[in-house]
């Protein structure tokens, strides 16, 4: 029961991961458009990350905002 538990549990995490991938990649994309609505959701989820990176114990959190700074700045790289 443990080992099915604890491969379950790893599948959900290699999934999470996929799906935070999946994510960060489409948000640097959609940071590409050039127009108001897209600089302000740029530079919202840059303070929302950093802050993620600061203050939150979470690790997928964490996870996540390091993903999206890193598609940010690929794509914008002219924000970094």
């Amino acid at each position: 029961v443990f080992q099915r538990r604890l491969e379950g549990d790893t599948q959900n995490v290699i999934i999470q991961r996929q799906v935070l991938e999946i994510a960060a990649t489409t948000l640097g994309r959609l940071a590409l458009k050039d127009d108001a609505l897209a600089t302000d959701f740029v530079e919202f989820e840059i303070r929302r990350a950093l802050e993620w990176l600061q203050a939150d114990r979470h690790a997928s959190r964490r996870f996540a905002a390091v993903l999206l700074l890193k598609e940010l700045a690929e794509n914008i790289p002219v924000v970094f």
